[in-house]
């Protein structure tokens, strides 16, 4: 039975068992021999570097050598391995016919005795039968390439070609660019010469491409040849030219949304201005003006493709001509003339000290003429204008004469009501604050508190002051008190029925309706623009033109300029400035 027991041990080794061989196989396609290869001929040809962007049009080509390599071809031997497992039904059997000649061999089961001969022929045969059932092995999956390999006896060559970079000494290559657009010919022969391994085609400038209006730009066909070869690369439109809308029409409305509503109206541009293309839907194009996304109609503009270098969005703006902006035109009609009111307008544009300078307050002065006379009734023979004023001549809009501007309007204290309307600049000196001629620093101020005692002599029904400037130039380093403008306009509203009211609070600056980058071009000062707006929307009242001048003010103020700005009213809020139901 020892020998039963070392059978089974040897079945149980055998069946956790396996094993691997390896071999060589030769394979059935030759094999290439490179490390024998060979240069037999080589050409220049090109392979793009560098695409074009409408940032910077050129594309560029890389000039290298397409060289044609030979080499011979050899039979291959390659090494696998293979795995292998047991057969266990096969062992199985094996093993049992095996275990039943050794129950045989070694025990009395048959009727008579074995010689000792016949039991050991038993048992080998038992064992021969165990072992080959156990090592009868088949295979188990793929075989596996080692990665060793040989080559045997050539049996061919072969060629192939290889692109490679050229030798830095390599000479420069001359090729002629012939290019076509939609079957035309654009450029014909033009000669260009590779330098520094590199040949470079301005797609703008050596290409006829300035402007054209197309919805489907499509391709321009390169085409580039030389003595030995031609290459040829297709460029499209949009990948070195950028779409811009070229406005069709003038006083163009440009809009903060796609819908048509007075309120979304940011600026008007000119016909043949040109805003970057973002994107057309809904009868609406979207456009960049400055670093903000706007809209404008699509029937109002074409889609133009043009270089991007030198454009950048051209804008040109309506503000140039009076009635090209919003409030400069639709009017209020039909308001009757108030026979005594009367009107002065200060505007101080041009200045000495150029860093003063004013920019549209002239433009103003025609704004103001027709809101006084067309929406508050004034006779345009009672507005006065004082333009450019030096300190020499400061006293024609001060306190100092009477016999001037101010004493011709003969004015009724039961019937006119006066409007004063100051653009320019202000300052503060002193701790107060002045008005500054336009010979400023060397003229004499005019103070705001003198000034206002001055108009508050003259007898009205009403008197009305406005002004559009700030105070925060401090030359002497002062600044006004919290309480100062306050202050300040009780000089005439202790004195005369009315108001006088501040662009801005007494710290705060005095912005215009405008930006550097156009996200709007209204030109006017906040104040002198929503005074006017609120009077073209038929808000004839004090009160309602605080409301307005509140609401719109200040936040348009921190939408464009990032900074507070509020109008500050002092006086009467409770009248109305023009008789009319």
């Amino acid at each position: 039975m020892g020998l039963m027991k070392k059978l089974y041990l040897f079945a149980i080794l055998g069946m956790l068992s396996s094993c691997t061989s390896s071999r060589w196989i030769v394979q059935e396609a030759p094999a290439d021999d490179l490390s024998q290869s060979r240069v037999i001929s080589t050409i220049p040809v090109l392979a793009v570097k560098q695409l074009p962007t409408p940032d910077q049009p050129t594309i560029v080509f890389e000039v290298r050598n397409l060289n044609q390599v030979q080499f011979p071809q050899r039979m291959e031997q390659r090494r696998f391995v293979q795995a292998y497992r047991p057969r266990y039904g096969l062992m199985l059997l094996g093993l049992t016919g095996a275990a039943a000649l050794v129950y045989v061999a070694n025990t009395n089961v048959l009727e008579q005795d074995l010689t000792y001969n016949q039991k050991l022929g038993l048992n080998i045969t038992a064992g021969v039968l165990a072992a080959g059932s156990v090592f009868n092995l088949k295979p188990t999956g793929e075989p596996l390439f080692t990665g060793e390999t040989r080559m045997l006896e050539q049996v061919g060559t072969a060629t192939r070609n290889d692109t490679v970079s050229r030798p830095q000494a390599s000479p420069s290559i001359s090729m002629n660019l012939f290019a076509s657009y939609k079957g035309t010919s654009v450029v014909d022969g033009l000669t260009k010469i590779g330098t520094n391994q590199e040949i470079r085609i301005d797609l703008v400038n050596e290409l006829p491409f300035r402007s054209f209006e197309t919805t489907e730009p499509g391709m321009v066909e390169l085409l580039l040849t030389s003595q030995d070869r031609s290459f040829t690369y297709e460029v499209p439109v949009e990948s070195f030219l950028k779409r811009y809308v070229r406005v069709a029409r003038r006083n163009t409305p440009i809009r903060s949304s796609p819908q048509d509503q007075a309120g979304n109206i940011i600026t008007t541009v000119a016909e043949a201005s040109l805003l970057p293309w973002i994107n057309t839907a809904d009868g609406w194009h979207e456009v960049m003006l400055g670093l903000n996304p706007v809209f404008m109609r699509a029937e109002d503009a074409a889609v133009v493709w043009m270089p991007a270098g030198g454009v950048g969005g051209m804008v040109i703006s309506t503000g140039q001509r009076f009635g090209d902006i919003d409030v400069e035109r639709g009017l209020p009609t039909g308001i009757p003339l108030q026979m005594d009111a009367a009107a002065v307008i200060i505007a101080n544009q041009n200045y000495d000290d150029a860093s003063l300078t004013n920019r549209y307050a002239e433009r103003s002065i025609e704004l103001m003429k027709q809101y006084y006379h067309n929406v508050l009734g004034v006779p345009m023979d009672r507005i006065r204008v004082v333009k450019d004023a030096p300190s020499s001549q400061s006293a024609t809009w001060s306190r100092f004469q009477r016999n001037n501007i101010w004493s011709e309007l003969r004015m009724n204290p039961d019937r006119t009501r006066l409007f004063v309307y100051y653009v320019g600049k202000g300052a503060t000196i002193g701790g107060k604050p002045v008005l500054l001629p336009t010979d400023a620093p060397n003229g004499e101020p005019v103070d705001v508190g003198s000034f206002l005692e001055y108009v508050a002599s003259f007898p009205t029904m009403s008197t009305h002051v406005m002004f559009e400037t700030d105070f925060t130039h401090t030359p002497d380093g002062t600044a006004l008190g919290v309480n100062t403008l306050s202050r300040t306009a009780d000089l005439l509203t202790q004195r005369r029925s009315g108001w006088v009211m501040f662009a801005s609070d007494a710290r705060q600056p005095a912005g215009a309706y405008t930006t550097e980058d156009f996200r709007t071009d209204r030109i006017y000062g906040l104040l002198t623009y929503f005074f006017c707006k609120a009077l073209q929307e038929e808000n004839f009242s004090t009160s309602e033109i605080q409301t307005y001048l509140n609401r719109n003010l200040t936040f348009t103020s921190r939408r464009i300029h990032n900074r507070p700005q509020d109008p500050k009213l002092f006086g009467q809020t409770n009248l109305r400035l023009i008789d009319y139901p």
